[in-house]
C-alpha cells in the first residue's frame, strides 16, 4: 500500500481513508482514447469526503497540458472516453513530483455542476468482489490493487459503472472562473451532489 499512500498524499487526499487503489507499474491508457472533459484552466477545492463540508487549505490548480491536466500539488489526471451514461470517464492519475516512484492509479471521475468527483479509493470488501471473478486473478495486497493487463483495468471499471464495485471518491468545487467562491458544504443527490441549502 506504500505505493498508494504516496499516489494520494500527492494527490492531496485524506490518507485517513487508507483505501488501497487501482494500481498499474505501466500506463495503461492508449494515446488514441484520451479526451480532454475539462476546462484549460480549473481552480479546485476539496471537500472533507465524509462531511462534505469545504476544506481550510486544500486549494489546487489543474491546466491542461496537451492531452493532460497538471496539478500544482504534483500530480497529473488523464481521462478516456467516452463517458458512461453518468457522464463518468475512466481516469489516470499519476504522480509528477515528489516521488521516486512510478505508478498509475486508475478510477472514474466526472464533472458537473462545477464540481470535479475522482471515484479512486477501493471499498473494504475488495476481496469479496473479487472472489467471485477468480477469473480475473487478482488480489489485493500492500500496493492496493495491482493490474498489469488493460483487459484486467476494464473489468474493474465495468464492475465500478455497474455498481458491483462501489469506489470511494472525493469531490472538488472545480471553476474556471479565477476567484470563485467555493459553496461551503454540499449535499448527495443520488449519485452526484448539491450545494446545501
Amino acid at each position: 500500500m506504500r505505493l498508494a499512500l504516496r499516489v494520494l498524499a500527492l494527490v492531496a487526499l485524506v490518507v485517513a481513508l487508507a483505501g488501497c487503489t487501482i494500481l498499474s507499474r505501466t500506463p495503461l491508457l492508449n494515446e488514441a482514447e484520451i479526451v480532454t472533459p475539462l476546462p484549460d484552466r480549473l481552480q479546485l477545492a476539496a471537500y472533507d469526503p465524509d462531511t462534505l463540508k469545504l476544506g481550510v487549505d486544500d486549494i489546487d490548480e489543474l491546466v491542461r497540458d496537451g492531452n493532460m491536466y497538471l496539478s500544482e500539488k504534483g500530480y497529473r489526471l488523464r481521462f478516456a472516453g467516452p463517458p458512461d451514461g453518468e457522464g463518468r470517464y475512466l481516469v489516470e492519475v499519476t504522480p509528477t513530483k515528489d516521488t521516486d516512484e512510478e505508478g498509475y492509479m486508475y478510477g472514474l471521475a466526472r464533472f458537473a455542476d462545477n464540481l470535479l468527483g475522482l471515484e479512486i479509493v477501493l471499498p473494504e470488501d475488495i476481496d469479496t468482489v473479487l472472489a467471485n471473478h477468480p477469473e480475473l486473478g487478482l488480489k489485493a495486497g500492500n500496493d492496493g490493487l495491482e493490474v498489469k493487463t488493460r483487459e484486467q483495468l476494464d473489468a474493474l471499471i465495468a464492475m465500478a459503472r455497474t455498481g458491483e464495485l462501489k469506489l470511494l471518491g472525493f469531490v472538488y468545487f472545480a471553476s474556471d472562473t479565477a476567484g470563485a467562491s467555493a459553496p461551503a458544504e454540499l449535499v448527495r443527490e443520488g449519485d452526484w451532489y448539491r450545494v446545501k441549502a
